[in-house]
């Protein structure tokens, strides 16, 4: 039997409605659509249906692509495989009370992950807290049996059911164990606990270490006898993730004529106050209506303390880098806080937050801001870099450091990446090799250029690039590289260009009608 406009008009637009989940899928929706569009027909309704047709697919196409770029509610945390742990770093004492009693707690984590298993990984930083939250699920009923081992102190909470407010104590680590040792305390093991596979049971961890190793594990014995060592993440889901809000930047009056000017800016962040002192330059005849490139320098020195007339501490900021004389780009040199280091994950996201506050107030261009780091302040360069995702077009560092940490893939996709070295530095040179091989094995792989002492054979490479204007001709030249097109943006663009074929196969036929 023949199909009828109608009909094929209806195929047409189901096609459209079911969601594209594959290029195959797609074709047959297009094939549709095609059909459609040549079989003779030349009401209103028929004209009507083919644009509604195309309308369809494009909302399809346009409301898959944002469900796919969009993360899912942090409620939706029925899915087994993983636990939530939040880490705070940094955070002084070795006891449960340190933590529990620290403002940050339990609102203000450093960072939020999902552990595949009822364990973190040994020895982490030193000063280093940890809650584990999230849902327990019996394979079978019976009696099970819980265990704990940590350094220091460490605590394991279940609930009688999936609500955190019956949650109760039920094995701890008063002082320390070894890994995976839980014999070391006979609190470590839980009373035997009536558990039902029905049911699925809130479960919470507390840790804090000292200085020194650390670690945290949690076991436990199945009714049939079977211990499970650590519990593994198919027994796990993650409790909902808590909304950390964005740290808060307190800038002083910003200046705004050329030349060399000291700042301290003040930044909230996770219940914390930080101080960063910072040196901006603004190029000779700056005009706040143009726009700039900008570098930002992370050089490897340490302010000093000192005292003015009215006894107020300052913070003395040593000069930048001799830039130049001839830079035109804007300049901001950020310096470590007292008390902290580059390598601390407080320092680069309170001084990422500065960099970025300060974007937003200046003209400059986010397609040509570098940054570059020497020494320690290469470290701090990839990882404020990893803190800023896509933020920064080029990334220099002279005498590099090896930094791993899994947010740079990201990070750094449309990056430009320049290591430097110093020859006769062995140390550095060993660093920048592994540096080197290891942004090489990233997917997706920024753009590197490895300069070592053969390229340049300059006894002190960091002095002598940093006087260079060539260094500075890439680090503001350099244009973000643009990423690759997702699978969902190749079949968006793919319907956008059968529908400009459709339409003008349409609009020929229909002036072939009316020439007839």
């Amino acid at each position: 039997m023949p199909h009828t406009n109608s009909n094929i008009a209806i195929v047409a637009q189901a096609a459209c409605i079911v969601p594209l989940f594959s290029l195959p899928a797609l074709g047959w929706k297009i094939a549709a659509i095609i059909r459609f569009a040549k079989t003779p027909h030349s009401s209103r309704c028929g004209h009507f249906s083919l644009a509604l047709a195309m309308m369809a697919l494009v909302v399809a196409a346009v409301t898959q692509a944002s469900d796919a770029a969009s993360p899912q509610p942090a409620t939706q945390t029925a899915v087994r495989g993983s636990i939530l742990c939040a880490y705070w770093r940094e955070l002084p004492g070795d006891t449960i009370a340190d933590l529990t009693t620290s403002k940050a707690y339990p609102d203000y984590p450093d960072e939020q992950v999902k552990l595949n298993r009822l364990e973190i990984r040994e020895n982490q930083p030193p000063l280093f807290a940890t809650l584990i939250r999230g849902y327990i699920y019996p394979p079978q009923d019976g009696l099970y049996t819980f265990y704990i081992a940590g350094n220091h102190q460490c605590e394991l909470w279940l609930s009688t059911d999936d609500g955190p407010a019956n949650k109760k104590l039920i094995a701890s680590v008063p002082q320390w164990s070894d890994s995976r040792d839980f014999t070391a305390d006979p609190t470590q093991t839980s009373a035997p606990l009536d558990l039902k596979s029905s049911t699925a049971y809130y479960i919470e961890v507390r840790h804090k270490a000292g200085e020194g190793d650390n670690n945290l594990s949690v076991a436990w014995n199945l009714p049939d006898g079977i211990q499970e060592n650590p519990i593994p993440g198919e027994r796990l889901s993650p409790a909902a993730p808590v909304i950390v809000p964005p740290p808060v930047v307190k800038l002083p009056r910003l200046p705004r004529v050329a030349g060399l000017h000291h700042l301290n800016c003040e930044v909230n962040l996770l219940s914390r106050h930080v101080n960063i002192p910072l040196i901006v330059t603004l190029p000779p005849g700056y005009q706040p209506t143009s726009s700039y490139a900008a570098v930002v320098f992370l050089a490897d020195v340490k302010p000093a303390l000192a005292a003015d007339d009215s006894d107020a501490p300052l913070l003395l900021i040593p000069p930048p880098p001799v830039l130049p004389a001839d830079l035109s780009s804007i300049s901001l040199c950020p310096q470590w806080p007292d008390a902290k280091t580059y390598e601390s994950r407080i320092t680069t996201q309170a001084i990422a937050a500065v960099i970025g506050e300060l974007c937003r107030r200046y003209p400059i261009d986010p397609r040509h801001l570098g940054i570059v780091g020497s020494e320690s302040g290469s470290a701090a360069a990839f990882q404020i870099a990893a803190e800023m995702p896509g933020f920064f077009a080029s990334l220099a560092v002279l005498g590099p450091r090896q930094v791993t940490d899994k947010r740079l893939p990201v990070a750094l996709a449309s990056t430009h990446v320049r290591l430097i070295t110093d020859i006769g530095d062995g140390y550095a040179t060993d660093c920048a090799n592994r540096m080197n091989d290891y942004l090489a094995s990233l997917t997706p792989k920024p753009q590197i250029v490895y300069l070592g002492p053969r390229q340049l054979g300059q006894s002190r490479v960091t002095d002598y690039c940093l006087a260079q204007t060539e260094l500075y001709d890439f680090l503001t030249n350099a244009a973000k590289t643009p990423p690759k097109p997702s699978k969902m943006a190749l079949e968006l663009l793919f319907i956008v260009a059968a529908m400009a074929i459709l339409t003008a196969l349409r609009l020929r036929r229909l002036v072939r009608l009316r020439r007839i």
